[in-house]
């Protein structure tokens, strides 16, 4: 599914190019034995300009798919497709405070982004507040977990 290749990749490189000088030594070594190969942050850093272009590529096609002004990718109700190109959508929210910037120019995506946090929102806190309680935890944890001691 393009949301587990072309999407995430790009949303990765994006995310660690951003926080390089916040990332610990010990992810980048996880992820390099999880991938069997370098994690180059370095190269994500140098990558920002094309991998953002690439994220706003990703998110003008949720864009498009929206723009008949179904509530969700393949419809009414939400769907596989949804769940998968949300992570991505998620993971920039969570992890850069940038996203509002990117989704500006396209209102569907935005809408459907309120949609689709609401109902993570509901199933995580048995209602849905409309301040985006589950994606502050996360980020707080986030920035625990990549916060360095001077």
């Amino acid at each position: 599914m393009w949301t587990d290749r072309a999407f995430f990749q790009s949303t990765v490189n994006l995310v660690f190019g951003m926080l390089a000088d916040k990332i610990e030594q010990e992810l980048i070594a996880d992820r390099e034995q999880l991938r069997g190969g370098k994690f180059d942050i370095a190269a994500m850093t140098s990558s920002i300009p094309q991998m953002r272009d690439q994220y706003r590529a990703n998110v003008q096609w949720i864009d498009a798919q929206l723009a008949d002004g179904r509530r969700f990718m393949c419809g009414d109700q939400i769907s596989l497709c949804d769940i998968n190109a949300y992570m991505n959508i998620w993971y920039v929210r969570t992890n850069l405070p940038i996203l509002d910037q990117l989704l500006a120019e396209f209102p569907a995506t935005k809408g459907w982004e309120a949609r689709m946090r609401a109902i993570g929102a509901r199933h995580v806190h048995g209602n849905v507040d409309g301040r985006g309680t589950r994606d502050r935890h996360a980020r707080d944890a986030h920035h625990r977990r990549t916060r360095r001691s001077p």
